[in-house]
């Protein structure tokens, strides 16, 4: 049986990096280089994966515009939902009554 510490390798934090899950590639990578701390491909992966985190912080630094646009667009796509879902509700209402 495989145990948690034999997954976590430099693959695994590169794919977990590669998906978006910087912070789970970073806790592999830090106890990767605790272990070995002179590990040139645990350094390399590590330093590539700060700089996709600040590649990332930084494409996000800005305003918080973007966000209250998301919160907007998210209220008018749930406000949408539900008056879609009451007008076949009131569709199915009138057919009914036709029959």
């Amino acid at each position: 049986m495989i145990n948690k510490e034999q997954w976590r390798t430099a693959t695994i934090a590169d794919i977990f990096a590669e998906q978006g899950y910087l912070n789970y590639s970073e806790t592999i990578y830090k106890n990767l280089l605790k272990k070995e701390p002179n590990n040139i491909r645990f350094k390399k992966g590590y330093e590539k994966l700060l700089d996709k985190i600040k590649s990332y912080n930084s494409d996000f630094s800005g305003s918080p515009e973007p966000s209250k646009e998301i919160v907007s667009l998210f209220r008018d796509w749930v406000t949408l939902v539900l008056k879609s879902k009451k007008l076949k509700e009131l569709n199915k209402f009138k057919s009914s009554y036709k029959t």
